[in-house]
Protein backbone atom coordinates (compact mmCIF):
# COMPACT_ATOMS: atom_id res chain seq x y z
CA UNK A 1 0.00 0.00 0.00
CA UNK A 2 1.24 3.42 -0.87
CA UNK A 3 -0.65 6.79 0.73
CA UNK A 4 -1.51 9.14 -2.36
CA UNK A 5 -0.76 12.82 -0.87
CA UNK A 6 -3.90 13.93 -2.54
CA UNK A 7 -7.38 15.34 -1.41
CA UNK A 8 -10.28 12.81 -1.64
CA UNK A 9 -11.87 15.43 -3.51
CA UNK A 10 -9.09 15.46 -6.24
CA UNK A 11 -8.58 11.88 -6.36
CA UNK A 12 -10.52 10.70 -10.48
CA UNK A 13 -10.99 8.11 -11.99
CA UNK A 14 -12.87 6.30 -14.83
CA UNK A 15 -15.89 4.54 -13.97
CA UNK A 16 -16.88 1.93 -17.42
CA UNK A 17 -20.14 0.81 -17.43
CA UNK A 18 -22.53 -0.99 -19.99
CA UNK A 19 -25.52 0.17 -20.86
CA UNK A 20 -29.10 -1.56 -21.97
CA UNK A 21 -27.57 -2.35 -25.72
CA UNK A 22 -24.05 -3.43 -24.13
CA UNK A 23 -22.14 -0.43 -25.38
CA UNK A 24 -19.13 1.03 -22.88
CA UNK A 25 -19.82 4.38 -21.37
CA UNK A 26 -17.48 6.11 -19.20
CA UNK A 27 -18.18 8.67 -17.09
CA UNK A 28 -15.40 10.74 -14.58
CA UNK A 29 -16.00 10.63 -11.33
CA UNK A 30 -14.11 11.83 -7.88
CA UNK A 31 -13.99 9.44 -5.09
CA UNK A 32 -16.16 11.11 -3.05
CA UNK A 33 -18.79 10.48 -6.05
CA UNK A 34 -18.30 7.07 -5.84
CA UNK A 35 -18.82 6.18 -2.49
CA UNK A 36 -21.74 8.05 -2.29
CA UNK A 37 -23.25 6.05 -5.68
CA UNK A 38 -21.76 2.86 -4.69
CA UNK A 39 -22.41 2.78 -0.52
CA UNK A 40 -24.48 5.55 -0.16
CA UNK A 41 -21.63 6.86 2.52
CA UNK A 42 -20.72 10.76 2.52
CA UNK A 43 -17.08 11.05 2.97
CA UNK A 44 -17.12 13.72 5.74
CA UNK A 45 -13.22 14.73 6.15
CA UNK A 46 -12.33 15.28 2.07
CA UNK A 47 -8.91 17.01 3.12
CA UNK A 48 -7.68 13.45 4.38
CA UNK A 49 -5.60 11.95 1.88
CA UNK A 50 -6.62 8.57 0.11
CA UNK A 51 -4.88 4.90 0.07
CA UNK A 52 -3.83 3.57 -2.75
CA UNK A 53 -4.04 -0.26 -3.25
CA UNK A 54 -4.08 -2.84 -6.15
CA UNK A 55 -2.22 -2.42 -9.26
CA UNK A 56 0.12 0.85 -9.80
CA UNK A 57 -1.50 1.37 -13.64
CA UNK A 58 -4.83 1.21 -12.10
CA UNK A 59 -5.22 1.40 -8.31
CA UNK A 60 -8.13 1.19 -5.72
CA UNK A 61 -8.51 4.26 -4.06
CA UNK A 62 -9.64 4.02 -0.53
CA UNK A 63 -9.90 6.87 1.69
CA UNK A 64 -8.62 7.09 5.00
CA UNK A 65 -11.70 7.64 6.86
CA UNK A 66 -13.46 4.66 5.34
CA UNK A 67 -10.34 2.30 6.13
CA UNK A 68 -10.51 3.08 9.36
CA UNK A 69 -14.07 3.74 10.46
CA UNK A 70 -14.95 0.14 8.42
Amino acid sequence: LSVILMLIQQCRFVRKKFDESGSPVETELTIQEYYKIQYNLSIKYPELPCIAAGRKNKPTYIPVEVRYNS
